[in-house]
């Protein structure tokens, strides 16, 4: 899964003519997909394999290619959660907008219930309907119980799917999807798992 996307994206780039390295780490040559169509096509020369079976010595220096690009480079990451997370760390003080990255699974740091949550309601900015939105409950599942239908597909908050403008209220955001600077504007929130720091929330709906 990991590679699919990367892999077209390398594709591309090649086929337009820009600038870029792909670094593909895997165990072992046999666990490597798409290994053969890679090494023998014209890719090969823009590929770094990374093959860490047995071995730590042999794993990739994230901090150091992260640190060590030019200031206008893109970083894209697809992986496991350890990978994504490196690159992350890595890229702290970075600007944002330059490390892009996809999750299959919700951040397990991510806190989605503290026993301190109280009550808020959520108000429908297009009917003024209002509903409260109780501890260990989600205003996703709320508005699901009040028969108000959202494009969902996680519901956990790695995907996206649910993420919905805010017009007044300050979201709680609990997500791992909205990057520091979408968090700040407080323009949208996830409605699977976050809540809200004031007593209400309206909801472009």
């Amino acid at each position: 899964i990991g590679i699919t996307p990367i892999l077209s994206m390398a594709r591309r780039l090649q086929q337009i003519g820009s600038k870029y390295h792909l670094y593909y780490c895997a165990r072992s040559v046999e666990e490597t997909a798409h290994y053969n169509a890679i090494a023998t096509s014209t890719l090969c020369d823009n590929v770094t394999f990374i093959h860490d079976k047995a071995t730590k010595d042999k794993r990739l220096d994230v901090s150091s290619l992260v640190k060590d690009r030019e200031e206008d480079c893109h970083v894209y990451v697809c992986g496991p959660l350890g990978l994504v997370e490196a690159v992350k760390n890595a890229a702290r003080g970075c600007s944002p907008e330059t490390v892009h990255y996809e999750l299959f699974g919700a951040d397990p740091s991510a806190i989605r219930y503290h026993e301190s949550d109280s009550e808020f309601t959520v108000t429908i900015g297009s009917s003024g309907k209002s509903f409260a939105v109780p501890p260990g409950q989600s205003i996703l599942q709320v508005l699901a119980a009040n028969g108000m239908k959202v494009r969902t597909l996680c519901e956990e908050g790695y995907c996206g799917s649910c993420l919905t403008p805010v017009l007044s209220g300050k979201p709680d955001h609990r997500d791992s999807v909205l990057t520091q600077a979408e968090r700040n504007s407080g323009q949208l929130i996830a409605l699977c798992c976050s809540r809200a720091k004031s007593e209400n929330l309206i909801l472009d709906l």
